[in-house]
């Protein structure tokens, strides 16, 4: 019985640390699909830092023809866990041709202790937004690794 409040210290512990980050930083990998329907695509990565409210990082699509588009990302996480990012410039070295357009993001963050998720969509980025020839697709990937978010 004296054991018993170290292992209710210990279980509490333990739980504080799986619920306790509420932001998804780190690396995250999947597929950035040219279709809004299908999970089909290009192999994706997304490295995402936070500082309050605002998120930063870098976006990874590899094409089919091994080469890698790598943009610097800039927006701003919101209470219900969704994410908002905009592509903001190139981050590819001077032997790179820049991608074809920015993209801009909208995720929704699920968390879970088995396998924690960003799911959404992007756009082109460009003057009208209702033009036909307009680019999207969704992105759907997981936490990189065995780390959880």
């Amino acid at each position: 019985m004296k054991s018993m409040p170290f292992i209710i210290l210990l279980c509490l512990a333990t739980t504080g640390s799986l619920y306790g980050q509420k932001k998804p930083t780190g690396l995250w990998e999947g597929t950035l699909t040219n279709n809004i329907h299908t999970q089909n695509g290009l192999r994706f990565e997304l490295l995402l830092e936070f500082k309050g409210k605002k998120v930063r990082g870098k976006t990874y699509v590899y094409h089919k023809d091994n080469t890698i588009h790598t943009m610097e990302i800039e927006g701003t996480v919101y209470d219900d866990r969704s994410i908002y990012f905009e592509e903001v410039r190139s981050a590819n070295g001077q032997d790179q041709a820049a991608p074809p357009y920015n993209r801009k993001y909208q995720l929704i963050f699920t968390r879970s202790i088995w396998e924690s998720t960003l799911d959404g969509y992007w756009q082109e980025i460009i003057t009208n937004p209702f033009d036909e020839k307009r680019e999207m697709g969704r992105v759907i990937i997981k936490k990189a690794g065995d780390s959880k978010a």
